[in-house]
């Protein structure tokens, strides 16, 4: 979608798609800067005791995440994701380093809720407007299964009920690769909750987004509202929930999230946004022991 005012001018916003429009515009940084920002941003990742990561910038960071690990300065491990443009293009014949891999897809499924384009089944209050849909549901299931193929996981971004509806049904006839997860998973449909647990994906959330989230939610969502963000919920199902940063748009500090996933609100002077759906400190801690693997 490219915004235009009341006038049809447009207004210099672009949303979802419309921003490729704009990307072969863009200066490539050089390989001296791309290091510069890498050792840069795992210093900083460093600081709150964070030696692991997901990656979701695509394939330009390997060589220089490669060049850091050759060099032995790369003290952090890092999955990379490829975004879908990037297929034709990955660097297959890289072989994994022990600090730095490819091992996933990141796939979009929708917008976001503050730019209203997280795609619902019923409008924005006040308008006739539903969000914007990304992937048809063939090009999700296919995609998945060239992942698979691949040996990877599946990371697909879907916040809006619609979306996350759409996914489950594609999960549900096709089995996703092993590990794979909704990122997000941010406005579900209560009876998606089960349906979407049946499928054996892990949820990617991210408590930061509620003291953002909360503002369109009151304005926009009505009593949908009501299934913003619900960790209660996820965690009576049983789901797997990983609780991450989406760094840079939140600051990866995990004390954040987990303030965040415990207070609802509260710990920001703020009354609690569903204050039901929060989980205890030892809750919000036992995730990772609760659902550790087998080694």
């Amino acid at each position: 979608v490219i915004l235009k005012d009341v006038r049809g001018n447009p207004t210099g916003i672009l949303m979802e798609r419309a921003t490729l429009l704009l990307e072969g515009l863009l200066p490539n940084p050089s390989p001296r800067e791309w290091r510069d920002w890498m050792e840069e941003a795992l210093r900083y990742l460093h600081s709150f005791g964070i030696t692991a990561v997901h990656d979701f910038s695509g394939q330009k960071v390997l060589p220089v995440l490669r060049q850091l690990e050759e060099e032995n300065r790369l003290a952090t491990r890092v999955v990379c994701h490829l975004v879908r443009q990037e297929l034709d293009s990955c660097p297959f014949e890289l072989n994994p380093g022990e600090y730095s891999r490819v091992g996933g897809l990141k796939l979009f499924a929708d917008g976001a809720l503050g730019s209203r384009t997280a795609w619902m089944w019923e409008p924005y209050a006040g308008e006739t407007n539903c969000g914007v849909p990304v992937l048809a549901e063939e090009e999700l299931d296919s995609l998945g299964q060239m992942a698979m193929r691949l040996g990877w996981t599946v990371r697909v971004h879907a916040i809006g009920d619609r979306a996350i509806h759409l996914l489950t049904d594609v999960w549900l006839r096709h089995k996703p690769p092993r590990y794979s997860r909704v990122e997000h998973a941010q406005i579900p449909s209560p009876d998606d909750i089960p349906r979407l647990h049946r499928c054996g994906v892990a949820l990617s959330v991210q408590p930061a987004h509620l003291a953002s989230d909360r503002v369109p939610a009151a304005l926009y969502l009505g009593e949908r509202g009501r299934w913003l963000h619900p960790y209660r919920s996820f965690w009576e199902e049983g789901f797997i929930l990983a609780f991450g940063s989406d760094a840079p748009v939140e600051l990866p500090n995990p004390f954040t999230a987990l303030a965040a996933a415990i207070g609802r609100g509260a710990e920001r002077g703020e009354a609690p946004w569903y204050p039901e759906e929060g989980l205890s400190l030892a809750e919000a801690l036992d995730w990772q022991e609760r659902h550790r693997p087998a080694v």
